[in-house]
C-alpha cells in the first residue's frame, strides 16, 4: 500500500511536472532557433532591398546619362541637317531611331521640334 500511495500522490505529480518542464524547455529551444532563423532571413532580405536600390539607382543613372547623350546627339544631326537643306534616307531612318529610343527612355518634348523640321526636309538624291 505505501508503493502504491507513492507512486499515486508523489510520483505521478512529479513525473507530471518534470514532462511538463521538459516541453517548456523544448519549445523555448524552439522560439529561440526560429527566432535566429528569422533574423538571419530578415539580413538576408534586407541585404536583397539594398541590392536591388542600388541596381535600380544604376539603371536610372544610365537611363538618365543616356538621355542627355541621345538629346545632344538629335540636337546636333538636327541643327546639320537643317542647315545643310536636306537628309539622306539612312540619316533619317537613323535619326528617327535615336528620337524613339529618346521617347521610350522618358525623354521629353524639347528635341520634337526639330525632329519635325527633319523629316519635312526633302530628300537626298
Amino acid at each position: 500500500m505505501d508503493v502504491e500511495y507513492f507512486f499515486q500522490y508523489l510520483l505521478s505529480p512529479l513525473l507530471i511536472i518534470v514532462i511538463g518542464k521538459w516541453i517548456d524547455y523544448k519549445a523555448e529551444k524552439y522560439r529561440e532557433k526560429r527566432a535566429a532563423e528569422k533574423a538571419i532571413e530578415m539580413a538576408k532580405e534586407q541585404e536583397l532591398i539594398a541590392t536591388i536600390n542600388s541596381i535600380v539607382a544604376k539603371i536610372d543613372t544610365l537611363t538618365n546619362g543616356e538621355l542627355c547623350l541621345l538629346r545632344n546627339r538629335i540636337l546636333d544631326l538636327c541643327k546639320y541637317y537643317i542647315a545643310k537643306g536636306e537628309i539622306s534616307t539612312i540619316a533619317l531612318e537613323n535619326l528617327t531611331k535615336m528620337h524613339d529610343a529618346y521617347k521610350k527612355l522618358g525623354g521629353n518634348g524639347l528635341c520634337d521640334h526639330l525632329f519635325l523640321s527633319v523629316q519635312d526636309l526633302p530628300l537626298e538624291e
